[in-house]
């Protein structure tokens, strides 16, 4: 008679092929998050590209880059508060949405109390001044966010956006007055006044939404950057306040179609990743020093004048941070190393490229 052998895996031959398979998938899974970090980072820096672009064909049809905040302090007409941003928009394939937009202005009046009332509003069916419905106002828009930024907005919110316009080195009043850097609030800068050369100077960078901001009463503790920062403390004297008891109204990044620069806007001054501060309490159209940041390992992308994207480390050189901030008519050099020189656009400085890797 025959006898039929039987072959089967003993328990330790099992135990040590799912022992094997756990290596494995411990040694795999870094990777494959790496992969698609790697993906979103790509991805991240093709939406601010498309941005550069945008405003480099608005700049071709009106000879001049969109405002900031396309009012100051002193106008009140219409969009005086709204963000650059939605001047872009007719060339990021959102005509549509723009001429939405345009429609809730009536009889020329939209301005900041418009954009006011969207602060407040309780949810998308609610409407502005007139009777106007400001749907439009709180639409997201993807291009504006990073995939690697896991924050997402609720339906009564305003959009989010990561990519924030370069207010260089400026303090002082870098939310309703002139600024070293490429943009500021009401003006239209032409490229003419870029001296320093669009493929040397920031336009545009990556914000955390929510990132971490302090509150500051004084000017004499906001101007002297080292005092606050957490990666470069000159001091560990200085009382930080506590963020505004409302995060949900005054964080940065919270609002894509306001262009108060805690919303919208950085400087070139705190390295990327840094804390930002601002000057008042509970305020939120108010100057202050904004730091950049991201998702991402180590750094940033920037958008500079000419539409290139360029991955800015957090490392880099920030020069003297106990320095005060240069005033907006001053001509000298940044104080502030490689990155304060990126972020003029007429101190009659070039940065080191290679310092920009």
């Amino acid at each position: 008679m025959r006898h039929t052998k039987r072959f089967a895996f003993t328990l330790i031959e099992i135990l040590v092929v799912i022992s094997i398979i756990g290596v494995l998938v411990a040694l795999l899974l870094p990777a494959i998050g790496a992969a698609r970090e790697a993906a979103r980072k790509m991805d991240c820096s093709n939406r601010i590209r498309q941005i550069g672009i945008a405003m480099s064909n608005y700049e071709s049809v009106y000879r001049k880059l969109p405002a900031m905040r396309l009012g100051n302090a002193l106008e009140n007409g219409p969009y005086a508060r709204t963000s650059g941003l939605v001047m872009t928009l007719p060339y990021l394939e959102q005509t549509a949405l723009h001429e939405k937009m345009q429609s809730t202005i009536v009889n020329g009046h939209a301005s900041s109390r418009f954009v006011s009332a969207m602060m407040f509003c309780p949810g998308p069916d609610s409407n502005g001044p007139n009777g106007q419905v400001i749907q439009p106002w709180l639409d997201k828009l993807s291009l504006f966010r990073c995939p690697s930024d896991p924050k997402t907005e609720l339906d009564a919110e305003m959009g989010y956006c990561n990519y924030v316009f370069s207010v260089g080195d400026t303090i002082v009043d870098n939310a309703n007055q002139a600024t070293r850097g490429i943009f500021e609030s009401g003006r239209f800068r032409r490229l003419s006044e870029i001296t320093d050369g669009l493929s040397n100077t920031i336009a545009m960078s990556e914000v955390r939404v929510d990132g971490k901001m302090f509150e500051w009463m004084s000017d004499s503790e906001l101007l002297k950057p080292c005092r606050y920062s957490e990666r470069n403390r000159c001091t560990a004297s200085v009382t930080l306040n506590s963020p505004p008891s409302q995060p949900e109204f005054f964080g940065r990044g919270r609002r894509w179609v306001d262009g108060a620069p805690i919303y919208t806007a950085f400087n070139t001054i705190l390295p990327p990743g840094d804390v930002s501060a601002n000057h008042r309490k509970d305020s939120d159209l108010t100057y202050g020093n904004f730091a950049a940041g991201s998702y991402h390992t180590d750094g940033v992308n920037c958008l500079f004048g000419d539409s290139s994207v360029r991955f800015i480390s957090s490392s880099i050189n920030c020069g003297d941070l106990s320095a005060l901030a240069p005033t907006t008519d001053s001509g000298i050099g940044s104080p502030y190393g490689v990155w304060g020189q990126v972020g003029t656009r007429a101190a009659g400085e070039v940065a080191d490229q290679s310092e920009l890797n």
